[in-house]
């Protein structure tokens, strides 16, 4: 997706940070040692919410996965993509050890600007790994719905949540209304959106987004 982009100028960062960040995902430009340089504002709050890394206080800014499954096979591709003068090589899809689900990771490799006044003149290799969190619902979801397919407040609700691993009982108990109404409420959304099946939900929810 973004082989060899150059994020060295804001502008770049902003837009491919902004679009993530609809998507509910997490995007931290990293150099080589794992070290962050700059992150969305998704990624910033799984920093602060979530016990996924190390707090930044232990690792000195660096990256750092809590499970150490993940970590290793984090530290393993991030070496993998770079070769020993630094030079980056190919993208890189990877899961990470998570619970109760994987954690979907792609890692890239970016051009950045030097960093720090000692840094060596010209532009550096770094990586920018984007993160999937495979039970989140991305925020920009709703408004789309509301907007492509006139669904009502209730509907929007009721499809955002189709749109996670929730199960139906779940949902319906998260959004305080009974099994029955809550397969009404799919029944409309299915006709409005021309679907007849979950799967079916779930494909044009992806395209969605």
């Amino acid at each position: 997706m973004i082989e060899g982009t150059d994020v060295s100028s804001i502008s770049s960062m902003a837009v491919l940070f902004r679009i993530l960040d609809t998507q509910a995902r997490a995007a931290f430009v990293l150099d080589r040692l794992a070290k962050v340089a700059a992150q969305n504002e998704f990624a910033l709050h799984l920093r602060q919410t979530e016990k996924l890394f190390t707090p930044c206080e232990r690792s000195g800014d660096r990256l750092e996965f809590v499970n150490p499954l993940a970590q290793r096979g984090f530290s393993g591709a991030l070496a993998a993509v770079f070769d020993p003068t630094g030079s980056a090589k190919r993208p890189r899809d990877l899961t990470l050890a998570n619970s109760p689900r994987p954690l979907f990771a792609e890692l890239h490799p970016v051009t950045l600007p030097p960093a720090g006044a000692r840094a060596t003149p010209g532009r550096h290799t770094g990586a920018v790994l984007i993160l999937t969190l495979l039970d989140k619902v991305p925020a920009a979801l709703e408004p789309r719905l509301r907007m492509v397919f006139s669904l009502t407040e209730r509907e929007t609700a009721v499809a955002a949540s189709l749109a996670s691993p929730r199960t139906e009982a779940e949902i319906a108990d998260r959004l305080n209304i009974s099994a029955n109404t809550l397969r009404t409420h799919r029944k409309t959304i299915y006709a409005k959106l021309g679907v007849a099946s979950r799967a079916e939900f779930a494909t044009l929810m992806a395209r969605l987004v």
